[in-house]
C-alpha cells in the first residue's frame, strides 16, 4: 500500500507541474499578445499619419509650383514697339504664369546697357553689327541667336505735299528742304540710310539737309 501510495503521490506532484506549466505559457502568451497588438496598432497610426503628412507636403509643393511666375527682361529695338506689344498681350493672355518686361531703345543703346551689365533674358537688335558684337564679347548664347526678321529702308513724304518727291534720287534735289536721318553709329536705319546715299553718290548733299 505504501509503493501504491507514493506512486499515486508522484503521479499527482506531475500532473500538478503540467497544470502549473499549461497555466503558467497560457499566462505568458496572453500577457505577450497584448503588447504585440497594442505596437501594431500604433505603427498602423504613424504610418497613416506619416502618410498624411507626405501627402499634404506634396500637394503644397504641387501648388507653390503651378503658382510660381517667371518674369522675363527683354531689349528690343524701338522699331519693333508696336509688334513686340502685341506679342506681350497675346503670349501673356496663353501664358499667365509668365511675364514679359519689355525695354525699348536704339539697338546701340541697348548693345551697351548689355555690356555695362543691365539684366537681360531675350535682346532683339534691328542690325546683326550689335548682336554680332555682344556675341563676339560673349554676352550672347551664340546656339540661340536667330535672324527672325528683315528691314527695309524705305523714303516716308508728308501725305500733303510730297506727291512729287517719288525717289530717293529726289532727296538732294531741290524739292527736299530738310531731311531726317537717324545716327548711324546707334540706329541701324541711320546706317541703311547712309549706305543708300553713299551709294548714290549725294551723302554730303543729303547730310548739308538732315535735321
Amino acid at each position: 500500500m505504501k509503493t501504491k501510495h507514493k506512486s499515486v503521490t508522484v503521479m499527482l506532484v506531475v500532473l500538478s507541474m503540467l497544470l502549473t506549466a499549461c497555466k503558467a505559457s497560457d499566462t505568458t502568451a496572453t500577457d505577450t499578445a497584448v503588447p504585440a497588438a497594442q505596437t501594431a496598432e500604433e505603427a498602423s497610426a504613424d504610418n497613416d499619419a506619416a502618410g498624411k503628412k507626405a501627402s499634404e507636403e506634396v500637394s503644397e509643393t504641387a501648388t507653390e509650383k503651378s503658382t510660381e511666375t517667371k518674369e522675363l527682361t527683354i531689349l528690343a529695338a524701338a522699331s519693333l514697339t508696336d509688334v513686340c506689344n502685341e506679342l506681350k498681350e497675346k503670349y501673356e493672355k496663353e501664358h499667365p504664369e509668365v511675364t514679359l518686361n519689355f525695354s525699348y531703345g536704339s539697338s546701340g543703346a541697348l548693345q551697351t546697357q548689355i555690356e555695362e551689365g543691365a539684366p537681360c533674358d531675350i535682346f532683339f537688335s534691328a542690325a546683326k553689327k550689335q548682336m554680332d558684337a555682344l556675341n563676339e564679347a560673349s554676352l550672347m548664347d551664340a546656339a540661340s541667336i536667330s535672324d527672325l526678321l528683315e528691314n527695309r529702308v524705305v523714303l516716308v513724304v508728308p501725305a500733303e505735299g510730297g506727291a512729287d518727291i517719288t525717289s530717293f534720287e529726289d532727296v538732294s534735289s531741290d524739292k527736299v528742304k530738310m531731311i531726317g536721318l537717324g545716327e548711324p553709329e546707334s540706329v541701324p536705319a541711320g546706317h541703311y540710310a547712309e549706305e543708300v546715299f553713299t551709294t548714290l553718290g549725294t551723302l554730303d548733299a543729303v547730310k548739308a539737309k538732315a535735321n
